[in-house]
C-alpha cells in the first residue's frame, strides 16, 4: 500500500489536489514479463476464440482497479472521441492481461468504465444536490468511497456536468418562490453520451447511496454489474421511468416532498441521470 503524503497545492483546482494526508493506495498488479499478447494477436483471438474471454461478472476488484489504471494512463484517452477511443482498448486490453493474466474483450472494458462513471455521477449527484458539498470539502467527501481513487481522472471530463448541478440545483432552487422546476434536457458532447450509462442501469454505490440503484431490463444491462460487481435484486415494483422530469415545489430553497417516499439519496440519482441525459 502506497501512503500518500504531499501537501496541498494552491495552484491547482480541489479535483486535481494530492489525495489526503496518510491515504493509502490499493496495491495494483505489476506487468509480468512471462505474459505476452501483441494488439494484432488479440484482435485475433477476438474474431476466432471468443471463448478465451473471460464474462465481466466474473472478475474482481482487483482486475477492475488495473482496468481503470490503463485507461487513466493511456496518452489522450479523455481527449479523444469516441471513435478514437475505440482504436485504444485493445491496447488497454493487452497491457491489462500481461497485469493480471485476465482477457477480456473491448465490450468489458467499456463496461467497467461506463459503471465506474455511473457510481462518480452518483457520488457528485449526493454531494452536490442534497449535501451542498464544493471545493475542498467536496473532495474530502469523494475521498471517503472505495471508488474514488481509481476514477478520479475522470473529474476532468464531469467538469460541465458538476456545473449543471450546481446551476440547475442549487441555484435555481434557490432562486425559485415555491414554484415547481422543471428540468430541461440537453445534448452532452459524443464522449459522454457514449460513456455514461443510461438510466436504467444497475448502478450501485460504495458508501452511503445504496438507495440510488436503478433496475435493468435486460440481459444485457444485468452483466454490466456496478465496479464493485453488486447485483440489485427486488426492485420489480420501480418503474424505469422514474419521474416526469418536475422537481417537488421549493420553499426557501428546500425540497418540499420528494414524490412516493423516495429516499433523497435515490431522487438525487434521478436528477443526475436526467440533467447528464
Amino acid at each position: 500500500m502506497l501512503a500518500a503524503h504531499v501537501q496541498e497545492d494552491n495552484n491547482l483546482p480541489p479535483w486535481k489536489q494530492p489525495p489526503p494526508y496518510g491515504f493509502e493506495f490499493p496495491q495494483l498488479a505489476a506487468e509480468d514479463l512471462n505474459r505476452s499478447i501483441s494488439v494484432a494477436e488479440y484482435q485475433e483471438r477476438l474474431k476466432t476464440n471468443a471463448e478465451g474471454f473471460q464474462k465481466l461478472k466474473s472478475i474482481d476488484i482487483t482486475v477492475r482497479r488495473v482496468i481503470l489504471n490503463e485507461i487513466e494512463n493511456s496518452s489522450d484517452f479523455l481527449s479523444n472521441t469516441d471513435r478514437a477511443r475505440g482504436k485504444l482498448y485493445p491496447g488497454i486490453a493487452c497491457r491489462v492481461y500481461r497485469r493480471t493474466g485476465v482477457l477480456l474483450t473491448v465490450s468489458s472494458l467499456r463496461r467497467t468504465l461506463q459503471s465506474a462513471i455511473g457510481t462518480l455521477r452518483s457520488l457528485l449527484a449526493k454531494a452536490i444536490w442534497k449535501l451542498k458539498l464544493d471545493g475542498m470539502e467536496l473532495e474530502q467527501y469523494l475521498w471517503n468511497c472505495k471508488t474514488y481513487p481509481s476514477i478520479r481522472f475522470y473529474r476532468q471530463r464531469m467538469q460541465a456536468y458538476e456545473q449543471k448541478l450546481r446551476n440547475r440545483i442549487l441555484t435555481e432552487l434557490s432562486n425559485s418562490n415555491g414554484t415547481q422546476l422543471t428540468i430541461q434536457n440537453e445534448d452532452d458532447d459524443e464522449n459522454e453520451i457514449m460513456d455514461f450509462v443510461d438510466s436504467t442501469s444497475n448502478i450501485s454505490d460504495d458508501i452511503e447511496i445504496h438507495h440510488i440503484n436503478r433496475p435493468h431490463n435486460d440481459s444485457d444491462q444485468q452483466e454490466m454489474s456496478s465496479f464493485y460487481h453488486t447485483v440489485v435484486k427486488g426492485e420489480h415494483g420501480e418503474q424505469n421511468a422514474g419521474h416526469s422530469g418536475t422537481l417537488p415545489a421549493v420553499h426557501n430553497g428546500t425540497l418540499a416532498t420528494i414524490p412516493n417516499g423516495t429516499s433523497s439519496a435515490k431522487y438525487a440519482r434521478e436528477v443526475a441521470v436526467r440533467i447528464g441525459s
